[in-house]
């Protein structure tokens, strides 16, 4: 009689030698594939770190990405509203929400590119149609409306303005940072529950951010009437200054100041004659008006 010689594929009964072997191999097949994709991802944040943050290599970056700027591209970010970032399942979720992003883009664009840098997740947008803002507010909105299924926490997600050409990527990641930061002061001041925008959205308030920047930097708050203002009531337990805030915020209108701050419309002509006399306030000097508030709301918006 005739013996078939024993081979893994004629045999009905693995030896357990050969069943841990076979796991080893499948084992090892995985780690390959998850270090090249780990490979993957690390070089696609690498490439688009340059292309964000090195403006003269920034060209050869795009090249290795396939990168045409001819439409324009926009840089979106993504970020999770945790209370904190270190833990081993916050570094999870956002590797989770970079799949996501990277998966949502890529069925909208076929040459969308996305990296984690940091602890946020950034995706560049083609802007090749004239309807492309709306089609980048849509994907901001559906990654949201996705994001449940990889953080229990609220996802923020901005997108900068578009870049007409590469050397201009970084100004428009900048814009899309300015408006994640903006949308978690809203979220976190109870402002706002919006998460996601455009950054012409918030045009204005970004722009009185960089203004009040400004203002610091050069030190012109030190020692202004605002600050002065302040100490003053600070010391003597008053509120003048929202008063002066009620009434630049009402055009100087006193029946609108007293609805605004709860009292009598006498005591608003009171507490303004008292700004005149005591710090030498001419509220019908526009540029006095001006700089005021100035102070006041770029102050406001950073929630001094």
């Amino acid at each position: 009689m005739r013996r078939t010689a024993w081979s893994p594929r004629t045999s009905t009964v693995r030896a357990p030698w050969l069943t841990e072997w076979m796991n080893a191999k499948q084992a090892a097949k995985a780690a390959v594939a998850r270090s090249a994709s780990d490979f993957g991802e690390r070089r696609n944040a690498d490439l688009i770190r340059t292309l964000l943050d090195d403006a003269p290599h920034a060209s050869v970056a795009a090249a290795e990405l396939g990168l045409d700027a001819a439409g324009g591209l926009a840089v979106a970010a993504f970020s999770i509203i945790r209370p904190e970032t270190t833990s081993l399942e916050s570094v999870r979720e956002i590797h989770r929400l970079l799949h996501l992003v990277t998966t949502v883009c890529i069925v909208q664009y076929t040459n969308s590119h996305s990296a984690l840098i940091g602890s946020v997740v950034y995706a560049l947008l083609p802007s090749n149609e004239s309807t492309a803002r709306s089609v980048h507010a849509r994907i901001l909105r559906e990654i949201q409306t996705y994001s449940p299924t990889v953080t229990s926490y609220p996802l923020i997600a901005a997108a900068g303005g578009v870049a007409t050409r590469i050397e201009d990527l970084p100004r428009s990641r900048t814009e899309a940072a300015q408006t994640l930061d903006y949308l978690l002061t809203l979220h976190s001041s109870g402002q706002s529950s919006s998460t996601v925008a455009l950054v012409e959205d918030y045009r204005t308030p970004l722009n009185l951010l960089k203004v009040g920047e400004f203002i610091n930097d050069q030190g012109l708050a030190s020692h202004d009437d605002i600050a002065r203002i302040r100490a003053h009531d600070a010391a003597q337990q008053t509120d003048y200054l929202d008063t002066l805030r009620a009434y630049l915020a009402a055009n100087g209108n006193i029946s609108a100041v007293a609805h605004l701050l709860h009292v009598h419309n006498n005591t608003v002509r009171y507490r303004a004659s008292r700004l005149d006399d005591e710090f030498k306030l001419d509220l019908a000097d526009p540029q006095k008006r001006l700089w005021l508030w100035l102070r006041l709301t770029t102050e406001d918006l950073v929630g001094k």
